[in-house]
């Protein structure tokens, strides 16, 4: 038979256990979301600039604004998700991607947290989707989850810990 204290013990880790499997999934999850988030933006950048592609292709010209944007309006619906510019290029997006040849383009769309570059020039296209190890705390997506939750996780068990105390002592 388990005293007092040993119940209180084993009552404590088990709900620490549980509130860290709990943390534990949703981090799973976030990260998840983030990670599909992510990846439909890369996709949807390909495709649109493929679209201006053939569309150089056909005309022998980059399409304007206004025919970008009723091709995106038919693909992606209103509003566009992105924005596409032939000209006055960020000094950000050079830096990272270097001077535009004559003839580029870039899109950029706004995922929430960060503007992320499509441009025409650079190797697969994708610029300013940060690398994860740049882009999360602590390198990676579930460290970056886990330090936003692992405080919360401490405090639950604290907490727990505290009430669990004063209503044994009872």
């Amino acid at each position: 038979m388990l005293s007092r204290f040993g119940t209180f013990l084993l009552g404590t880790v088990s709900l620490f256990i549980f509130l860290a499997i709990l943390t534990i999934g949703v981090i799973h999850f976030f990260f998840n979301f983030e990670h599909h988030s992510r990846r439909a933006v890369v996709g949807n950048l390909k495709e649109a600039k493929q679209y201006v592609i053939d569309f150089n292709k056909n005309h022998g010209r980059l399409p304007k604004t206004e025919e970008f944007n009723n091709w995106a309006n038919n693909k992606f619906g209103d509003p566009v998700p992105y924005e596409y510019h032939k000209s006055n290029f960020p000094s950000d997006l050079i830096r990272l991607a270097g001077e535009p040849p004559s003839g580029a383009f870039y899109f950029d769309a706004w995922n929430g947290e960060i503007f992320a570059y499509y441009a025409s020039w650079y190797k697969d296209g994708s610029v300013g989707l940060v690398p994860d190890r740049e882009y999360y705390f602590g390198g990676s997506a579930y460290m970056h989850y886990l330090i936003i939750f692992l405080p919360l996780l401490i405090f639950w068990a604290i907490a727990f810990f505290a009430l669990r105390y004063t209503f044994v002592r009872r």
